[in-house]
């Protein structure tokens, strides 16, 4: 990529955009496989065309860390603002640590990489709190024990009112 996009850039954007060059990159891809099939045809040495497969390594890597931000926004915005109760909230954590060790692994291959330490710091934000979470979004808790939480938070619940994880950030 001849200009890397800003850490603070939409990540749908982003995708977007790399969709594209995806496109142009197979086109090239398949450019150097007809080339060489003719160097090969005619007898000449065929070229290896090494750059080429450098800037696929290199392009799907970012696409994969553009894509992991996107995925990682998506859920959280999920988890933030979907009622609280129908969130399977082990498998987020799950998700969570997947993310986590996918943010890890770009940090190490793409060091001093600003959309690198971005994933990395927002999933490690969201790390902070996931346990707790889970633990909260245990189906085994009765409305008894949503009226105590709800109490700490100054709040009253209501067994048919939906509430998101935003709201219980939002009371503390």
């Amino acid at each position: 990529m001849s200009r890397t996009p800003d850490a603070k850039a939409d990540p749908e954007m982003v995708l977007g955009k790399l969709s594209a060059m995806e496109d142009h990159l197979k086109e090239m891809t398949r450019q150097a496989e007809e080339f060489n099939h003719h160097q090969h045809l005619y007898g000449l040495p065929v070229n290896e065309f090494s750059a080429l497969g450098d800037i696929k390594t290199d392009f799907d890597m970012r696409s994969g860390l553009w894509r992991g931000l996107h995925d990682f926004h998506e859920s959280k915005d999920a988890w933030l603002n979907s009622n609280f109760l129908t969130i399977g909230w082990e498998d987020a954590e799950k998700k969570v640590k997947l993310m986590q060790g996918q943010a890890m692994q770009y940090g190490r291959k793409l060091k001093d990489d600003k959309v690198a330490e971005l994933f990395k710091h927002e999933v490690q934000q969201w790390m902070v709190n996931v346990s707790a979470v889970t633990e909260l979004g245990n189906p085994a808790l009765k409305p008894r024990h949503w009226e105590k939480v709800f109490v700490k938070c100054n709040q009253v619940y209501r067994e048919d009112k939906e509430f998101t994880l935003s709201d219980l950030t939002e009371w503390n």
